[in-house]
Parts: structure tokens; sequence; C-alpha cells
């Protein structure tokens, strides 16, 4: 996958996340679910750019460190 390919794919998700977003945020009241879904959201961007620019998940357990797993956790 070329460079343009991987950065149209980056920018269609991240403009779908968007979307949901600003659809959901006049509907947010509490401060705190306000800041907790924001934080949501960059997190899964940037899982999405780390996707997209490595590329699938390797198969062999050593070449997953290369990874960062903690992200998933949040999501």
């Amino acid at each position: 996958m070329d460079n343009e390919k991987k950065i149209q794919s980056i920018l269609k998700t991240v403009e779908g996340e968007l979307k949901v977003w600003l659809q959901d945020e006049p509907m947010i009241k509490d401060p705190i679910e306000y800041e907790k879904r924001l934080l949501q959201m960059a997190l899964r961007f940037g899982q999405n750019v780390m996707q997209e620019g490595n590329g699938k998940k390797p198969k062999d357990r050593n070449a997953k460190k290369k990874f960062l797993p903690y992200l998933e956790k949040f999501l």
C-alpha cells in the first residue's frame, strides 16, 4: 500500500469518527462524560494511524512487541 492510499484510508476513518462526534457532542451535558468521550475518540484516532501506518498485526508472537497493545485496552 503506498503512502497516498494509507493517507486516504486514515482520513476516511477519521471523517466517520468526527461526524459521529459532532452529532453526539451537543447532547453531552456532563463534563466528565464529555472529556471521557473526547479522550476515547483521540485514542481511536491514534490507534487507527498506528494500524494503517504499520499494516496488519503480525501473527508471530515476537513481532507483536512492535505494536502498542496498551492502546487497545482503552477502546
